[in-house]
């Protein structure tokens, strides 16, 4: 039930939960999440999150990409950094769904709200760059 990410081990779902003890085998990360008391089940960039810190961090990032998205031109620049934590979400989601961990239909659901709207997010980029050199080239 443990998870690797960036060469960490990383506390099951019910460990994080509290609902498991840690073994003295398991040398877990804590989650980064303000007064957060839970282990990290995974990590977003250089910090470790417990499940629903990982959702809400996701959940924030794609909320505000989602903003950026709608209010920029197709001319703008991608915000390489922006799509590369669009792109590290999904793949933490689909890494822990895809993990031991016991994760309930809410859970799943969450994970696959964020792993397909990050997926969206970065299609509709994708779309408006190629849109923008389809006008250019006209």
């Amino acid at each position: 039930m443990d998870m690797a990410t960036a060469g960490k081990p990383l506390a099951s779902l019910g460990a994080a939960q509290g609902e498991e003890t840690q073994g003295p085998m398991m040398q877990a990360d804590w989650c980064n999440g303000k007064d957060c008391p839970n282990a990290a089940v995974t990590s977003l960039g250089t910090k470790s999150y417990c499940f629903d810190h990982f959702c809400g961090q996701c959940y924030e990032l794609l909320e505000r990409a989602e903003g950026n998205i709608a209010r920029i031109s197709s001319r703008t620049p991608v915000n390489r950094e922006e799509m590369q934590s669009l792109d590290e979400c999904a793949q933490r989601a689909l890494e822990i769904s895809l993990s031991e961990i016991e994760l309930d239909n809410l859970d799943r659901a969450r994970l696959l709200d964020i792993l397909l709207w990050s997926g969206d997010l970065t299609s509709a980029r994708r779309m408006q760059r190629s849109q923008a050199s389809v006008t250019v080239a006209n």
